[in-house]
């Protein structure tokens, strides 16, 4: 799993708030390179799919009030890149 950093996606990834109980937000580092389209992914701990966006240009605002407690994946996946976070939602 990854939890940002450069390399082959770009610029690091930030995920916040983590935990969160009301919404998502997925963006990058301060850069000027937010261009390119991505897929976001978010599955539940039985890696039953969510949420998906299949074009997605940061910052993303994924809503998830209405999901239960528990630990998600979120998978961002860029060209034939992808990398994984985990995601706690807390009510």
């Amino acid at each position: 799993m990854s939890s940002g950093g450069g390399g082959p996606l770009g610029p690091a990834l930030l995920v916040t708030p983590n935990p969160t109980a009301d919404e998502l937000v997925v963006d990058s580092e301060p850069t000027d390179e937010k261009d390119g389209s991505m897929e976001l992914l978010l599955l539940n701990s039985n890696q039953e799919k969510v949420f998906h966006l299949a074009e997605a240009r940061l910052p993303v605002s994924i809503p998830v009030s209405n999901l239960p407690e528990g630990t998600y994946y979120l998978m961002v996946i860029t060209g034939k890149n992808k990398s994984v976070h985990r995601v706690l939602i807390e009510k």
